[in-house]
């Protein structure tokens, strides 16, 4: 992608982690990166070269140690698209100093997006459209997403959620702070205002096998519902039935009910999204005190299990089977 605008005073720098480690943190498996490559390249990196403003950067961080394999792969796929930057451990000041290699304007807007997640068409233009010369902000939008590899997607709204982005004015003689500030995303109220956008799904997750970090937390829905925003080869059903729609829709609720009497930090944060999703586009100011809840597990309820355990035994045989189905071969 091109740098900024001549005419334009901000650089905005996508931020995505792919094979980075952590200080004394073994070597990373070749079976891993194989797998997660094609999630990256089939996903993310289509649905960023399919952005509707293509006016930003996008760095992506690997591992020194990559295999020749990989850094072929990355060779062949990084033209136009990303910049690979390679590092032998990850931290905040990793990406401070490759963004201030790469930036210049007086304002900067960093994202941060995993690699095996995707980007609605407008994501670029609807980050940088809120734009407003804050000296610090970051912006969230809310509403995306989650699509399971039997191909059922979910509707799903999180508050601070992992394709956040910070706005900053930058001060000459210190480091940009960027997005990564706060490396945990859920924290980032503890270090600027949020403006809060509510609107169409913008962002996608994945969830697959090795995606230990998310699970499936929305509610069933129908892929028409989104599918326009998103220009790449999605795996998920584009038809389905008003009888299954029905039933998976009723199985969703069930395996939520569960999540939540397991994890009522999970229905707290339901019920947070809804609140804000009603609210509108706002600001959030600023808190110093935690915005995250204890994610302490419950006895879940006997009424709970029973509908739960009912819909999953008819539901199972069904959902092997489409996972050993074509949907199985976007790995």
């Amino acid at each position: 992608m091109t740098s900024a605008s001549p005419t334009r005073d901000f650089d905005h720098v996508i931020l995505t982690r792919f094979s980075v480690r952590f200080p004394e943190s073994p070597p990373i498996d070749e079976d891993w990166l194989a797998y997660r490559w094609a999630f990256f390249r089939d996903a993310l990196a289509a649905s960023a070269a399919r952005q509707t403003e293509r006016d930003f950067q996008w760095l992506v961080f690997f591992d020194i140690d990559t295999p020749v394999w990989l850094l072929e792969e990355i060779e062949a796929l990084r033209p136009g698209l990303f910049t690979p930057v390679y590092v032998s451990s990850w931290s905040s000041a990793i990406a401070q100093r490759a963004v201030a290699d790469v930036s210049s304007a007086p304002y900067l807007i960093t994202t941060r997006i995993d690699s095996d997640d995707a980007i609605a068409r407008q994501f670029v233009a609807d980050v940088q459209s809120h734009f407003d010369h804050q000296e610090s902000l970051y912006i969230n939008l809310l509403c995306g997403v989650q699509v399971e590899r039997t191909g059922e997607v979910y509707r799903y709204d999180e508050p601070s959620n992992p394709f956040i982005s910070y706005v900053e004015k930058r001060v000459e003689s210190d480091a940009p702070r960027t997005v990564f500030q706060s490396l945990s995303h859920g924290r980032s109220r503890w270090f600027a205002d949020l403006l809060n956008i509510v609107g169409p799904p913008r962002w996608m997750q994945i969830i697959h096998g090795s995606n230990i970090a998310n699970g499936v937390r929305g509610l069933r829905d129908r892929p028409e519902s989104f599918e326009a925003d998103f220009d790449f080869d999605l795996p998920f059903d584009r038809t389905v039935s008003p009888g299954r729609y029905r039933r998976e829709r009723a199985r969703s609720l069930a395996d939520l009910l569960w999540l939540w009497a397991l994890h009522p930090y999970y229905f707290r944060e339901f019920l947070r999204a809804r609140r804000l999703r009603r609210s509108g586009t706002r600001l959030l100011a600023q808190t110093k005190e935690p915005v995250t809840y204890e994610r302490q597990r419950s006895k879940a309820p006997r009424s709970i299990k029973f509908v739960v355990r009912a819909l999953r035994r008819k539901d199972g045989e069904r959902r092997s089977q489409r996972n050993r189905g074509p949907h199985a071969s976007v790995s």
